[in-house]
């Protein structure tokens, strides 16, 4: 079997502020990325196994602009967001193998190798001078290996250790942006990639009328990209590889088949981080909680399906709990996305319905939070919208 997919997009981001009554409080950015991409993927019986194999590349022709300036437009300066007139490119070549070798054990082994390359055209360096014509390339092979062992007809178990590599992007390298509470952030071309391992174990259990899946996870980060003050109490960052960090967590979900029509339906999810990082650049380093890490959080959903299968309607509730691990000095330096005292926790229910009118066409409405809660997603920077309706249709063929 094989597929292959060809794709264009093109992306424009404009943003313009007023931040009176700071300095140059004008500001202006714009980016247009266009991308061109190409996936191919292949499987192939080879030996005892499964063999899948593909490459993906992607082109990116980033063009950007931008502008401060003071109210009275005496003061107007060039300020860039990205490199305008750039290029990035990303190539991955991968692999994978599935093979069992007695009936009840299945091992999967994978290999991924990334190129990306940076051609940079005009940006601002940290110093605010104007560099241009700047190029540079990174590569990594990673791995991964998993398996999963049928202990019984009904119950399983998983695992798996697997690696993984991000190159620095356009923002890393030459962003020039406003963030968190009236800072700046500035990017550097001296960063390198980011690297992670992640381990996992899990059961999963399955029935004819309900199934159920657990699983825990640690992510070790070295060498992360991470924005560092510039000054002991400043909120004015730069661009480095001075941080490292970890995550882990748990994740829950299962499903209930208690009557022929009606089934229930849930997951709930934990994690907890911390990150190893100067204070300030050439500062000691701290250990702190990740601040923009998910709370607990959860959802339980009830779907009655006629017995004809052609009409259903699900009644569903969102929860996540307050999100308040962070440090006074992060919450100082991020007000603006994290409300004072973390983000409060909250309950949003929706209901939705579906009707299969034949095999080619499906229609679907619903409602989104039915009580109009006023609530936001941990670290989004915007609360979500209110009460609201969805109308769908779905054509195949």
């Amino acid at each position: 079997r094989w597929s292959a997919t060809l794709s264009w997009q093109n992306t424009a981001d404009s943003e313009f502020q007023n931040r009176t009554p700071a300095e140059n409080s004008l500001r202006a950015s714009h980016i247009d990325v266009k991308t061109l991409g190409l996936d191919l993927s292949f499987e192939s019986a080879a030996g005892p196994g499964t063999l899948v194999y593909g490459m993906d590349f992607y082109h990116d022709d980033v063009d950007s602009s931008g502008f401060r300036n003071n109210l009275a437009g005496t003061n107007y300066r060039e300020n860039l967001p990205v490199a305008d007139d750039s290029d990035y490119d990303l190539l991955g070549v991968y692999s994978q193998y599935v093979w069992s070798p007695i009936e009840v054990l299945e091992i999967t082994t994978g290999a991924r190798f990334t190129h990306a390359a940076a051609s940079l055209g005009r940006f601002q360096d940290a110093t605010g001078q104007q560099v241009t014509d700047q190029s540079d390339d990174w590569q990594s092979l990673v791995g991964s290996l998993r398996g999963l062992y049928r202990i019984t007809q009904e119950w399983s178990a998983f695992g798996g250790i697997s690696q993984a590599f991000r190159a620095p992007n356009l923002d890393d390298l030459t962003g020039n942006l406003s963030t968190r509470a009236g800072g700046s952030s500035i990017g550097s071309t001296d960063v390198d990639p980011e690297n992670f391992i992640t381990y996992e174990l899990g059961l999963r259990h399955e029935m004819e009328t309900a199934s159920f899946a657990t699983s825990v996870f640690y992510t070790d980060v070295s060498d992360l990209i991470t924005g560092v003050p510039v000054a002991k109490g400043s909120n004015n960052t730069v661009t480095t590889n001075a941080a490292d960090a970890y995550v882990y967590g748990v994740e829950i979900e299962g499903a209930w088949r208690f009557h022929p029509q009606w089934t229930l339906t849930g997951f709930a999810a934990w994690q907890d981080a911390r990150i190893s990082s100067p204070a300030f650049l050439n500062g000691p380093i701290e250990s702190k909680p990740q601040s923009r890490q998910l709370p607990l959080s959860g959802s339980l959903a009830l779907r009655w399906t006629a017995p004809s299968e052609k009409f259903w309607i699900e009644g569903r509730v969102l929860a996540a709990d307050t999100e308040d691990r962070i440090t006074a000095a992060d919450q100082a330096a991020d007000h603006q996305r994290i409300p004072t005292n973390g983000t409060p926790g909250y309950i949003v229910a929706s209901l939705r319905a579906g009707w299969q009118i034949h095999e080619h066409l499906d229609l679907g409405c619903g409602i989104e939070n039915l009580t109009d809660e006023d609530y936001r997603n941990h670290g989004s920077g915007q609360n979500e919208a209110g009460i609201g309706g969805v109308i769908s249709a779905r054509v195949t063929w």
